[in-house]
């Protein structure tokens, strides 16, 4: 619904931030709680019958983030559960408003304890800042789009600029949280980080990085201008890896750039902390398997890491270094 203060249990219909506000409010007993879609496919609410989808625009938020933080915990949003069928991609779109400088979904509160085991499954993010923070435990994001076009065919530019990008972090998992996963996902176009892997003991796993939802890397039109490969791309950033013990496994990660005039562009996995597990990603090859390349690095192990184990990925035409480490305090990598 478009209206305000409608409760999700008495009314016919509700907003999505107040089905969180609702969930946030369950006790024990009432936890876990699933916030399901049931969206009518008119145009009046969103819908778009040429993607078979619905994009539901947020209103801004009055603040930094534009819904209510997940807390409790417990709580699945998951839009999985709207009913229809979507040939390719999410049915259920949430678009930021403005410039794109508001963040889009909060789990959990920092320090809280309680706020842990959320799921998000089946939406997509457009024009946010950082698109989804973890600030709790054992959360599970799988099987979403960050920062893909309607189509999932290119990245959805905040304001239409290429240096803006898609949004500066897709997924931010906050230092001092633990046990997350992250597992099949699509993230593209992000200047800061796809992936901000920066607690303990978690996971990014079968993920597409840089690449279109079909997991081949999109052109975009740059004036002609080509700074690294056979096209122009504008893929964004990799994944940033800090914390302990987590581990970055199966991705696919090609076509890292982002529109800058000067500087390094990013690198598929910049690795710092301590013994994390680095294996079996596919960087500069798209998920067909076709050596297409990154603009930057390809792994970079830096600021001192300490028993990063690296093992079985495969490299392809990366403008920099394939593995790099770096850091005066670096010791015991393999």
């Amino acid at each position: 619904d478009t209206d305000n203060s409608k409760a999700c249990n008495t009314a016919a219909h509700c907003t999505l931030r107040r089905a969180i506000l609702q969930a946030n409010k369950l006790g024990a007993g009432g936890r876990p709680v699933t916030i399901k879609f049931d969206i009518p496919d008119d145009e009046a609410e969103g819908y778009d019958d040429e993607i078979e989808a619905w994009r539901i625009e947020l209103k801004d938020g009055g603040g930094t983030v534009v819904l209510p933080t997940l807390v409790g915990g417990g709580i699945s949003i998951d839009g999985t559960t709207q009913p229809g069928e979507r040939e390719f991609g999410p049915q259920i779109i949430l678009v930021g408003p403005g410039d794109g400088s508001q963040a889009g979904m909060v789990l959990g509160n920092e320090n809280s304890g309680d706020d842990d085991g959320n799921r998000i499954v089946g939406l997509a993010f457009q024009n946010f800042s950082t698109h989804v923070t973890l600030l709790s435990n054992d959360n599970q994001i799988f099987e979403n789009w960050f920062g893909l076009e309607d189509d999932g065919l290119g990245p959805f530019l905040r304001g239409g600029a290429l240096a803006m990008g898609s949004g500066e972090i897709g997924l931010l998992v906050s230092p001092g949280t633990s046990g997350n996963s992250v597992e099949g996902n699509v993230f593209l176009g992000f200047n800061e980080a796809a992936i901000a892997l920066h607690g303990d003991e978690s996971t990014a796993v079968e993920n597409l990085i840089g690449t279109d939802a079909e997991g081949e890397v999109p052109l975009v039109e740059l004036n002609g201008r080509n700074t690294c490969a056979k096209g122009d791309w504008l893929g964004g950033s990799g994944i940033s890896v800090e914390g302990s013990e987590n581990e970055v496994s199966d991705n696919t990660i090609a076509g890292l750039r982002q529109e800058k005039v000067i500087g390094v562009e990013p690198d598929a996995l910049r690795v710092s902390g301590e013994l994390h597990t680095i294996s079996d990603n596919f960087i500069g090859l798209d998920f067909n398997g076709e050596a297409v390349g990154v603009c930057g690095r390809g792994i970079m192990l830096a600021d001192g890491p300490q028993e990063v184990w690296v093992a079985d990925n495969y490299i392809a035409n990366t403008v920099l270094s394939a593995i790099s480490l770096n850091g005066q305090s670096y010791n015991r990598n393999s």
